[in-house]
């Protein structure tokens, strides 16, 4: 991952606009572009289906259910109240989980279009190999598992099967 020098200083600035308008602000995430400049996965921001999978939200609603886990900003006090990450989730779903959490304490996610990072996408686990694949939909269902109630998680479950 890279991030331009002045990177953390413009997240902060922009969290603090926000936060102006939002005095409930969770957290404040970026846009993500791969190395060569292109865009990064269309997802960040975020919204999440029945299923927990992550799709687009496009401006001007830069209001999303979830962030990216690299890089965005979120304070302190928010972090820990919230529980911070999921010691159970190993890799992709850990900002999914946290973001849940977020939005069912109240609080509400963002995007800065105007701040930027660069990161390659898939360097932990190139393409789609079926241990990729376990992980996206073992930390989906350890986030539903710890942010509803315990009923939801056959009903998900269910529907998944119905609908794919």
């Amino acid at each position: 991952m890279h991030l331009p020098l002045t990177f953390a200083a413009c997240l902060l600035a922009e969290y603090q606009k926000y936060q102006a308008d939002d005095p409930q602000i969770g957290a404040l995430s970026s846009n993500h572009f791969g190395y060569d400049g292109s865009p990064g996965p269309d997802i960040y921001p975020g919204k999440i289906d029945l299923f927990g999978y992550p799709g687009p939200v496009r401006p001007p609603q830069l209001r999303g259910i979830f962030i990216p886990g690299c890089p965005f900003f979120i304070k302190r006090d928010v972090f820990l109240n919230s529980g911070g990450f999921c010691e159970h989730i190993f890799l992709y779903g850990d900002d999914t989980d946290l973001s849940w959490r977020l939005g069912l304490m109240g609080y509400h996610n963002y995007s800065a279009p105007s701040i930027h990072f660069y990161h390659y996408n898939s360097a932990s686990l190139p393409g789609f190999p079926p241990r990729k694949i376990y992980y996206f939909i073992y930390a989906t269902l350890v986030a539903i598992y710890n942010n509803y109630s315990w009923w939801v998680m056959p009903l998900v479950l269910t529907l998944s099967c119905i609908y794919s």
